[in-house]
Parts: C-alpha cells; sequence; structure tokens
C-alpha cells in the first residue's frame, strides 16, 4: 500500500483531509469498546491504540494502520479523487498527542490507577469523535499554533525586519517588480471581479474544511471596513490545476492579490482582520506609489 502514497517537490508525505477523520472515527470506535468492557480486554484494546499512535508518530502516516485501511477502502469502493490534500505534518503531530495521552493511561493502569487511565482514555476517546463528526483536529491546530509562535520567534530574531512586523523578503515579489500570480482567466474561473478594486482575496477550501467559515468571517469583515476590497472563497477540488501551481497543499488557504493580480500575502491559516487589512494597505500604498511614480514634474 506505500507505494500509493503521494509526495510533494519536497518528499514531504500528502494525504487525503478525508484520512484523518476516518482514522479517528477507527479510535473512536476501539476507544468506547475499551470503556464498554473494561477489565484485560479493555486494557488490551487501549494497548492496541496506544500502538496504532505510536506507529504513527515513529514512522509516519505512510505506515499508519488506520491510514492504509482508509486508502484501501478508497481504492476498491472508488471514492474519487480528495476534496483536498494536506501535509501529514500537522495529523501526525495530532497522532503523537493521542500516543503520549495514551502512554498515560497505559501507565494508569499498570501502576494500579484505573481511574487516571479511563479518564485519560476518554480525553482521547472525546478529540476522537470530535475530529470524526466535525472535522476539527485539536492536535493539527495545536501544531499550526506551534509553528507560528516558531515562525514569529524567527520574524524576532531575523535581521532587517520591516516596520510592521514582517520580515523583509515576505512580500511575494523581489524589488525588481512583482511578479503576477492570476491572469485575467484565473480571475474569471475563480469568479473574482477587481475592476476598480483596492485588493481582492480567494480563499481556497474544500466542503469538509473546519476552519474555512472562520476564515469567511475575516475576510467578510476586512470587505466591510475596506472600501474596493473584495474576496470570494472556491472549492479546491474544483481548480486542481490552479491548486497545483499555487502549491496549495491544505485548506483553508488564503491569497490576498492586488487589481494586477500580484500576490500580496498567502496563508494556510486563519489571518486576523488586521492582517488582510495591512495588505490591501499594501496594494493601494503601491497603487499610489505607482501613479506618484509616473507624473510627470510640475515647474514652477
Amino acid at each position: 500500500m506505500i507505494n500509493h502514497l503521494v509526495y510533494d517537490d519536497q518528499g514531504r508525505l500528502l494525504i487525503d483531509v478525508r484520512g484523518p477523520r476516518v482514522s479517528a472515527a477507527m479510535t473512536a470506535t476501539v476507544l468506547l469498546a475499551a470503556l464498554v468492557v473494561r477489565g484485560p480486554i479493555g486494557t488490551g484494546l487501549v494497548a492496541w491504540q496506544w500502538a496504532a499512535f505510536a506507529t504513527s508518530t515513529l514512522f509516519g502516516l505512510a505506515w499508519s494502520p488506520y491510514g492504509n485501511v482508509f486508502r484501501a477502502v478508497k481504492r476498491r469502493f472508488d471514492l474519487g479523487p480528495p476534496p483536498a490534500i494536506e501535509l501529514e505534518a500537522g495529523p501526525r503531530f495530532a497522532q503523537a498527542c493521542g500516543f503520549a495521552v495514551t502512554t498515560v493511561a497505559l501507565a494508569g493502569f499498570a501502576l494500579g490507577a484505573p481511574l487516571v487511565g479511563w479518564i485519560a482514555v476518554g480525553v482521547v476517546l472525546a478529540l476522537s469523535l470530535l475530529l470524526a463528526t466535525t472535522g476539527l483536529c485539536i492536535g493539527c491546530e495545536l501544531y499550526v499554533i506551534g509553528q507560528r509562535v516558531r515562525d514569529r520567534a524567527r520574524q524576532l530574531t531575523a535581521a532587517g525586519g520591516s516596520p510592521d512586523g514582517s520580515p523583509e523578503g515576505s512580500r511575494a515579489h523581489e524589488p525588481g517588480g512583482p511578479a503576477r500570480t492570476f491572469d485575467d482567466h484565473d480571475l474569471d474561473a475563480l469568479g473574482l471581479d477587481l475592476t476598480d478594486a483596492a485588493a481582492g482575496a480567494v480563499l481556497l477550501g474544500s466542503p469538509t474544511c473546519s476552519r474555512c467559515p472562520q476564515v469567511e468571517q475575516v475576510l467578510a469583515e476586512a470587505a466591510d471596513r475596506t472600501d474596493g476590497f473584495r474576496w470570494v472563497r472556491v472549492d479546491t477540488g474544483e481548480h486542481l490545476d490552479l491548486a497545483r501551481r499555487l502549491k496549495v497543499i491544505r485548506v483553508p488557504t488564503v491569497l490576498v492579490i492586488s487589481p494586477a493580480g500580484e500576490l500580496l500575502a498567502r496563508t494556510s491559516d486563519v489571518p486576523s482582520v488586521s492582517e488582510v487589512l495591512a495588505a490591501v494597505e499594501r496594494s493601494v500604498g503601491d497603487a499610489r506609489g505607482h501613479l506618484e511614480g509616473a507624473a510627470p514634474a510640475v515647474s514652477n
């Protein structure tokens, strides 16, 4: 089953976003059965789940027992292409969290504190049910927060930071001129009209994207607070060519662009309203600078 896996150009594993939800449903089934039967059989079920978590954590999701079951079922019943793909890093971190908590559970059983053990099992069960039913992965969210903290620390220690707190070079273009990301055909296909607009944004999501509604709220508020800011949400699965070209590997992904189609900001997280507005202001400032640079000198 390993030879059916997909990797990006950096050798990182890409997974179907449906996989973690299916794995969570399997995990919840195993742990619910353990809570019901208790005793040696219940402990054995928890030990099996611990082993499954350990395999995914130590060797990667390519070796996940539940992940391989999902991939086999997907091929057997032709479930179609994934609505979106994502890097394994976040879900693998979530598996590590499960591994840590089930380790506590087994330690509780071994040390004669079964109440501690079953409470730990209940925590993993609750989080697994949350992921399976809603798509919200708490471990993945913790991973994203950790990445943001790490990136912010790197920005603070990097030399030559810009006045707004973002590092120099974070702009999507070189000093010689911005690279165009979207052409007119792209904008028409996405249904985004930037004629006479200050800036625009594209939210690339999927039907199972749990954080997309939060991003929509942010973009809607930014549009209410800024004249000429327009945005659109599109399904990544319906624009796979564009997603591949832009190397979109997880949802939500937000791209803030100028009216000329130049990339101003990009994030695969839920941005703040202030971050979106700052990107729009850069677009307005760039346009103002172009106008001023093109204006002829006036002599007295």
